[in-house]
């Protein structure tokens, strides 16, 4: 069946009023055109600008910062965790050799030598240690620049035992 209205047809061929539809589209633009143009007309005193005052100058905290001592906590984890298994894989874990008096020295490498528990290579990063007053050949010191160089590139410093540690 066929229905026309002022000349056009107004039915598909499911039965359902194409000219109507077209005329409802229409007016919902029309409607929402008209409640975005009102929008900056929003007198002061309603709620959403009180809502807006109030929020203004309070600061959000981070979420990690509510529970900042629980966030620092499972951060420091997991560095330790990383960097326990990256001198697993560079040095054995050990600083010094079986004997307990020499320090551990890195294959040969390319440039410089690795040294330590951490095989921190000293071509790169003797002087920037010294720079910090660290000693990379002491224990403590090695391990500290190590979590130095870990907080500032991650893991790239390792790179080269990525496929020991990254298990």
């Amino acid at each position: 069946m066929k229905i026309f209205y002022n000349g056009k047809r107004v039915r598909n061929v499911r039965g359902k009023s194409v000219l109507f539809k077209r005329r409802r589209r229409k007016i919902k633009l029309g409607l929402l055109l008209v409640a975005l143009m009102a929008v900056p007309f929003i007198p002061a005193s309603s709620s959403l600008s009180y809502v807006a005052e109030k929020t203004a100058n309070y600061n959000f905290p981070d979420p990690c910062e509510l529970e900042s001592v629980v966030c620092k906590k499972e951060l420091e984890a997991r560095k330790q965790a990383m960097l326990q298994k990256i001198a697993e894989c560079e040095s054995g874990d050990n600083h010094y050799t079986p004997n307990g008096k020499d320090i551990v020295w890195g294959k040969k490498a390319n440039v410089g030598i690795d040294v330590g528990r951490y095989q921190i290579n000293t071509f790169y990063h003797l002087e920037p240690s010294m720079e910090m007053g660290l000693d990379i050949f002491k224990e403590d010191d090695n391990k500290k620049y190590a979590e130095y160089l870990y907080d500032k590139n991650g893991t790239q410093d390792w790179s080269a035992s990525k496929k020991c540690w990254d298990k």
